[in-house]
């Protein structure tokens, strides 16, 4: 998802644990009920009909890709838990 999004591509998920913090549903994209392949037809449909649509959660999903999951930010992040389960 994280990679779609950072190339600026609207993304359908799974309504999951983990998934839904990346997905804002009808705002960087969808998310589906898991195993329900008529709802996953409809956000297809929705999707594929609107171009406008397309441009604008892909947009948005780059936006919080670059926000949130910057390379340097997860740098960061990992230094961090290191050093501390260094320093225990």
């Amino acid at each position: 998802l994280l990679e779609a999004m950072a190339c600026g591509k609207p993304v359908i998920a799974p309504n999951l644990p983990g998934v839904r913090t990346l997905v804002e549903d009808g705002e960087n994209g969808y998310l589906v009920e898991a195993g329900n392949g008529e709802d996953l037809a409809e956000k297809l449909r929705l999707i594929l009909s609107n171009s406008n649509e397309l441009i604008l959660f892909g947009s948005r999903g780059r936006i919080k890709v670059e926000e949130k999951y910057k390379d340097s930010m997860i740098r960061e992040t990992l230094t961090s838990i290191y050093e501390n389960i260094i320093n225990q």
